[in-house]
């Protein structure tokens, strides 16, 4: 029964853990940009409302016109818009500090990628005969 209580405590966590994880890349980027609102706090912020707007947005937008171009595009537009505020910067610094921020997530994934390779070959190596590794 107290693991039943247990759960939605353990979810609740793991949420906010990968709210944080995700808004690593772009605290990154803003230290990396020199931003002067370049704390956690903000990240995490920008992370959340940007991408409920963007879902929204797109929905919206996909509702009214079904065009999933225009949805995926307005969607964006209101990530970028979300973060040029949350930053306080203009739409250029926006895009660049969004650019930065999802090159810096592609290179922790390949970093992170390789260490569980290098850890747990075989997770990897389907097909390979196990006398090889």
């Amino acid at each position: 029964m107290f693991i039943l209580l247990l759960a939605p405590i353990i979810l609740l966590g793991l949420v906010l853990i990968s709210i944080v994880l995700s808004s690593l890349p772009l605290w990154f980027a803003s230290k990396l940009l020199g931003l002067k609102k370049s704390g956690l706090i903000h990240a995490v912020a920008a992370t959340l409302v940007g991408g409920l707007l963007a879902s929204i947005v797109s929905v919206i937008i996909v509702v009214i016109f079904p065009i999933p171009f225009l949805a995926v595009t307005l969607g964006f537009l209101s990530y970028i818009w979300v973060i040029k505020e949350i930053y306080n910067v203009g739409w250029g610094r926006a895009i660049m500090l969004w650019l930065v921020s999802v090159i810096t997530a592609i290179i922790l994934i390949l970093i992170l990628g390789f260490i569980i390779a290098l850890f747990f070959p075989a997770a990897y190596m389907h097909g390979v005969p196990h006398h090889w590794l």
